[in-house]
């Protein structure tokens, strides 16, 4: 897959979301994503909803994100369109910076789940976050899930709303709530279900 973007300098992001394919980590406007501080789990919430911003101990205002991955069972790796099915295929909560855009968002989850897991290796134990974005991936790989694509959506949701994000081949697109949906988040039912029938697939 080629793209034409120019992928900005590594001091320009937080290191959490630099990698290697500048696909899916501009927003869509082309411009680059600009880095927040603090990005890192904060513990999980008293409550386990998604939950309004409050203060982390480090004094930095955070809130519970709750994103979901769509595959895009339609589009062969083309651009999303509304009449294409998407199937929910993995979700994650996460603490992060009141200030975090989906996009930004987006584009973590991009190179999370096409990242070397080798490379996420190498930065485990550095950041609470660094351990949960090893783990999440493996998590991913194991379900034998493809790397998220253009095409795929993804959805960040907040106490406040949800951002539904189309990936296309240079930027995420804001797109209407996709109508054609199927898949169940990541749960213990996933997990079971799929040892039992992995070996099948």
């Amino acid at each position: 897959m080629i793209f034409a973007a120019q992928w900005p300098a590594p001091a320009v992001l937080p290191r959490l979301l630099r990698h290697r394919d500048p696909a899916c980590c501009l927003a869509s406007t082309g411009s680059a994503v600009t880095p927040w501080p603090g990005l890192q789990a904060v513990g999980p919430p008293a409550d386990p909803g998604i939950n309004a911003a409050h203060p982390s101990p480090k004094g930095i205002v955070v809130t519970l994100y709750y994103i979901a991955i769509y595959h895009n069972t339609d589009s062969q790796f083309r651009p999303y369109q509304p009449h294409h099915a998407l199937t929910k295929v993995i979700s994650h909560r996460r603490h992060l910076p009141a200030a975090t855009t989906p996009e930004q968002i987006a584009g973590w989850a991009f190179h999370l789940f096409n990242a070397d897991l080798g490379d996420l290796q190498a930065s485990r134990g550095k950041t609470d976050a660094d351990e949960l974005d090893f783990l999440l991936a493996c998590t991913y790989r194991l379900l034998h899930l493809r790397s998220l694509s253009v095409g795929d959506v993804v959805a960040v949701t907040t106490a406040e709303c949800t951002t539904w994000l189309a990936c296309d081949p240079i930027g995420w697109r804001r797109i209407a709530i996709p109508q054609h949906r199927t898949g169940t988040a990541l749960s213990a039912a996933t997990v079971y279900d799929h040892l039992r029938h992995g070996d099948d697939e």
